[in-house]
C-alpha cells in the first residue's frame, strides 16, 4: 500500500464517480480501477460495490476511509521527522500579533522538534507596542481577507519613530514606524516579505447564553447594533477590522469596556449582557460555560492569518528550519484534507 492508493481512493469517494475522479487525477480510468483492485486484494476486502454505473463505499470501505487522514498524515509526519536536524543550534525570534490555538500548537511542536533552537517569542498585539523589529526573523498577523495578504507590513513602532536597518549590501536605511491597517495602504516599508497564509478563521459573536439573542445560532451581526459590546483596547491589531465589519452592517458598535485580553472579555460577557465579536478559535473560550458562540451568516466576517519573513535580516539556520517546518505542516493538512 502506497499514499498515492490511499489519495486516489479518496479522490473516488469524494467525487463518487469513477470517470470524473480519473479526469481530476490526470489518469486513465482503467489505471485507476486496477489500481483500487490492487488496494482491495491487498486489503483483502471489498472498497466500493457497483451498482450499475453509480459505486457506493462499502462497509470496510467506510470504514478504511475514516482511517486515510490519520495515515496520511502518520505519513507527513515520517516524511518531516526525515527533513529534521535535531541538531540545528541559534535564536529565533517570533512576533506574533494574534491568539489562536492551531497556530499555538505549530509553535510548540517546532520547538519540542527542535530543542536546541531558543525560541523567543515577543506579542505584539497594539500598533505602539514596543517590539525590536530589525531582529525579528518572522511575524504571524491577520488581514480581514486573503486579497491582503501579500501586502508587506512594515515594521510597527510609535507612530513616526525612526528605525535603522543594514540591508544584504551593508547599506543603512532608516524605517519610519507606521500602523498596521488592513486597508493595503503602507508607508512603502517592505521589510517583511509575506510567505504564506496559515489558515482563514471566522469571528463568531459572542454573548452571554441567557440573552434573548442566544436563542438563535446563526445570526446577522446587525442584530446586535443595541448590545453593548467589549472592544479591543485603542490601537489594538484588530479593533479596525471589528469597528469596520459593525458599519458594514449599518452601526457603530456601544462600547460597555475595551481590553486587549480576551479572558477579560469573556469573563464580562458571562457576567452581563454585552457581546464581543472574537476570533472562533481564540484560546481560552472553552472555559466558560456561561457564554455561547453565535454563528455570523456572513461569511466574510474572518481574519486570515499570515507568516511573514524579515527580508532585511539575514537568514539563519533556525529560521530556515522554522520555515521550512510551517510550510511542511501546511502541505501535511492540504493531505489530510
Amino acid at each position: 500500500m502506497n499514499t498515492a492508493q490511499i489519495e486516489y481512493f479518496r479522490k473516488i469517494v469524494e467525487v463518487g464517480n469513477m470517470t470524473k475522479a480519473a479526469a481530476e487525477l490526470h489518469v486513465s480510468q482503467p489505471s485507476l480501477s486496477r489500481m483500487i483492485k490492487m488496494l482491495e486484494q491487498e486489503l483483502d476486502t471489498r472498497l466500493f460495490n457497483r451498482i450499475g454505473r453509480e459505486i457506493v463505499l462499502s462497509r470496510a470501505g467506510q470504514a478504511f476511509y475514516e482511517t486515510c487522514g490519520q495515515f496520511i498524515s502518520q505519513i507527513g509526519r515520517i516524511r518531516l521527522a526525515a527533513r529534521i536536524k535535531e541538531n540545528t543550534e541559534g535564536t529565533l525570534t517570533l512576533v506574533t500579533c494574534i491568539e489562536n490555538m492551531a497556530v499555538s500548537r505549530m509553535i510548540s511542536e517546532f520547538s519540542l522538534l527542535y530543542p536546541k533552537i531558543l525560541l523567543r517569542e515577543e506579542t505584539s498585539y497594539a500598533y505602539d507596542n514596543e517590539v525590536n523589529w530589525k531582529d525579528c526573523d518572522f511575524v504571524i498577523r491577520a488581514t480581514s481577507n486573503s486579497d491582503m495578504a501579500r501586502f508587506s507590513d512594515g515594521y510597527v513602532a510609535k507612530k513616526d519613530s525612526r528605525v535603522s536597518f543594514n540591508t544584504d549590501n551593508d547599506d543603512e536605511f532608516e524605517s519610519v514606524g507606521e500602523y498596521y491597517d488592513d486597508d493595503g495602504h503602507h508607508n512603502g516599508n517592505n521589510a517583511f516579505v509575506y510567505l504564506t497564509s496559515i489558515l482563514e478563521e471566522p469571528y463568531t459573536l459572542v454573548v452571554n447564553k441567557d440573552m434573548k439573542i442566544a436563542s438563535k445560532d446563526i445570526v446577522t451581526l446587525d442584530e446586535a447594533a443595541d448590545i453593548p459590546f467589549i472592544l479591543p483596547t485603542a490601537g489594538h491589531s484588530h479593533r479596525a477590522r471589528i469597528l469596520e465589519y459593525c458599519s458594514r452592517h449599518g452601526f457603530t458598535p456601544k462600547c460597555r469596556m475595551e481590553t486587549t485580553h480576551y479572558s477579560i472579555a469573556l469573563e464580562m460577557i458571562s457576567r452581563s449582557e454585552c457581546a464581543a465579536l472574537i476570533p472562533r478559535d481564540a484560546p481560552g473560550i472553552a472555559g466558560f460555560t456561561q457564554i455561547k458562540m453565535l454563528t455570523l451568516d456572513d461569511p466574510d466576517i474572518n481574519r486570515v492569518i499570515n507568516l511573514y519573513q524579515n527580508g532585511s535580516k539575514d537568514e539563519t539556520d533556525a529560521a530556515v528550519a522554522f520555515r521550512d517546518f510551517i510550510l511542511s505542516e501546511l502541505e501535511l493538512r492540504e493531505m489530510v484534507d
